[in-house]
């Protein structure tokens, strides 16, 4: 038995440096986002937080894996409304709490820059589920619902709902987007518009 505890203490004693020295590591790396508008926080090592952007710059981290917490992508463009003659300015934005793909996973190295890029698109995906019917259920008819997917170029999921500012900050609302479904040979089964709940 004293053996034991003997052997689990030198043991202890052995990794102590180990964990003493990931919690106070003063190794840094950086962390940027090549695109102005992105708002993103950060968990790393040893429960450390960091919040990037909404500028193009590089902050300093510790090293380690991070991964995303909060993303916040906002465009903000000029745009003509038809037979306007002025442009005005108009901001849309889209946040994601998850699921994060590659961004769950950010290795910050010593004395490097991590770069994010997201100057890609962003692509809307049909998100397609099917209930099944409970067996205690009259009806057995299963129920279809299509919703919409926004996923960015690391695989991250953004909210399907889009939010758009106008010049004083106010939402404006966004149209919400038009569905048809056809069957195999092109005929229009059904058509409406996406709707929240």
């Amino acid at each position: 038995m004293n053996r034991r505890r003997i052997l689990l203490s030198v043991m202890l004693l052995a990794s102590l440096p180990l964990f003493c020295g990931g919690l106070f590591s003063k190794s840094k790396g950086k962390i940027k986002s090549d695109t102005p508008g992105v708002t993103m926080n950060l968990e790393g090592p040893w429960w450390s937080k960091a919040k990037l952007g909404p500028e193009a710059k590089a902050i300093e981290v510790k090293t380690g894996n991070y991964k995303a917490r909060k993303l916040t992508r906002t465009l903000t463009r000029q745009a003509k409304k038809e037979g306007a003659e002025d442009t005005t300015k108009e901001t849309w934005r889209i946040t994601s709490i998850g699921p994060w793909g590659k961004l769950s996973k950010i290795k910050v190295q010593k004395n490097k820059t991590t770069t994010l890029k997201f100057s890609g698109p962003v692509i809307f995906a049909p998100d397609v589920k099917i209930s099944k019917p409970s067996s205690k259920a009259r009806d057995q008819r299963r129920i279809v619902s299509i919703g919409l997917k926004l996923i960015g170029e690391y695989g991250e999921e953004y909210n399907a709902r889009v939010v758009k500012l106008n010049a004083s900050g106010k939402s404006t609302g966004v149209a919400a987007p038009m569905l048809k479904i056809f069957d195999k040979s092109g005929k229009e089964l059904a058509n409406g518009k996406f709707a929240f709940g």
